[in-house]
């Protein structure tokens, strides 16, 4: 079973307070079937995973790239420092994290990470849906400005404002408006953007 719900159910209790704390979950009351409904629905919510996608450091998304694609099987800590090219203790050190975020689980019914031992990992189900669907998006930015010529005027609709225009502004000096992150994680100079505590109902 390789779905997010049943791998949630079967984590213990404080794994799902360290996850809930990762995203950003306020777990209501005391029942633990409420804790695992409420952080699943946070978690598959694709607005969620683009937050998270911008908190993972470099190796976390790269394995993230290799397990969301669609033929990725579980794979052990060594088998994915082999993919990557990557030193196997800075492989760990990230896919440890991801585990203790909820972004991995381990293959079987133990939910715990085993120490001595070569667990195979993989991303569940519909983790996999939703950050195959972020790579896309990203592909995209890159697809159209790599066509782009210089003086065309290109428009993007897109939902997660700030890592777009950082890409955009990574490949060209004249994309506006700016996507600095601020002291509150704003976009820097966009005049579109209204914090949520100012918005409407707040």
């Amino acid at each position: 079973m390789r779905n997010l719900l049943g791998r949630l159910n079967a984590r213990p209790s404080d794994d799902l307070v360290r996850i809930a704390n990762f995203w950003r979950v306020a777990l209501p009351g005391t029942d633990r079937g409420r804790h695992v409904g409420v952080i699943y629905r946070v978690m598959t919510d694709i607005r969620a995973c683009r937050e998270a996608w911008e908190r993972f450091n470099p190796t976390e998304r790269e394995i993230i790239r290799l397990l969301a694609a669609s033929e990725a099987g579980p794979m052990t800590i060594a088998e994915m420092a082999g993919q990557l090219e990557s030193p196997e203790e800075g492989v760990r050190e990230s896919a440890v994290q991801l585990f203790r975020h909820g972004l991995l689980s381990v293959q079987g019914d133990n939910q715990e990470l085993p120490v001595g031992e070569r667990p195979r990992l993989f991303l569940p189900r519909e983790l996999g849906q939703d950050y195959r669907r972020i790579l896309d998006e990203i592909a995209a930015v890159r697809h159209v400005m790599h066509r782009a010529n210089h003086g065309d005027l290109v428009i993007l609709c897109v939902d997660d404002h700030s890592s777009v225009m950082s890409e955009l502004e990574n490949r060209s000096p004249y994309a506006q408006p700016g996507a600095g992150a601020g002291s509150a994680g704003a976009p820097v100079a966009d005049p579109d953007y209204t914090p949520p505590s100012e918005g409407v109902g707040a």
